[in-house]
């Protein structure tokens, strides 16, 4: 029988969080039907948490039994639990504009479950394993979203990009403009043709 307390469980818990910020930035995909690079965008960053995942189901594995039944941080079984109240559905619910999806993204990447993810990473894989992908693929999935901004445009711009909700949000939104940015300065090439 497994203890609550151990790696088991917090692997199954990181498990569980990552598929909720693959799923998150899949259903954020959908939402750009008129702006395929968003789009692709948002894909990209589901794909780093896909490969997060196989990275965690690689790594749990590949230790024993032994391993996975020793008890882990509780702060870190804290987070993971507290990353579980996260709801894709509701989230979206909230979204509005482009800017509110960038505004979730940035909140869900600054949680509890890339804190998690690398406290796992650090806790049980090797030193020299550790320094060569810690430094390039965390930093590098989170500075998509610091660069969102040059490559995408301003919070001002995202804010024009309005999603329409309904009840087949899940199932993907319908990405519309309701007007030209303040000024009436159109700038971005990702702006609709009318």
């Amino acid at each position: 029988m497994k203890n609550e307390e151990t790696y088991y469980t917090l692997f199954d818990l990181a498990l569980s969080g990552e598929n909720k910020g693959c799923d998150f930035f899949n259903a954020l995909s959908a939402t750009c039907d008129g702006y395929p690079e968003i789009a692709a965008f948002w894909k990209k960053m589901a794909a780093d948490e896909s490969d997060h995942i196989s990275l965690l189901e690689e790594l749990r594995a590949s230790l024993t039994a032994e391993q996975l039944s020793l008890p882990t941080d509780p702060s870190m079984l804290w987070k993971a639990r507290k990353v579980q109240q996260f709801s894709v559905k509701d989230t979206l619910e909230k979204i509005k504009t482009l800017d509110d999806a960038y505004e979730r993204a940035h909140e869900l990447e600054s949680s509890e479950i890339n804190t998690v993810y690398t406290f796992i990473m650090e806790a049980l894989v090797s030193a020299e394993q550790r320094r060569s992908f810690l430094k390039a693929e965390i930093k590098n999935h989170q500075n998509k979203l610091v660069l969102f901004s040059e490559t995408f445009g301003d919070a001002r711009w995202r804010k024009n990009i309005v999603l329409k909700n309904s009840q087949k949000q899940l199932r993907g939104f319908v990405l519309i403009i309701i007007g030209l940015l303040c000024g009436g300065i159109a700038t971005s090439e990702y702006l609709m043709k009318p």
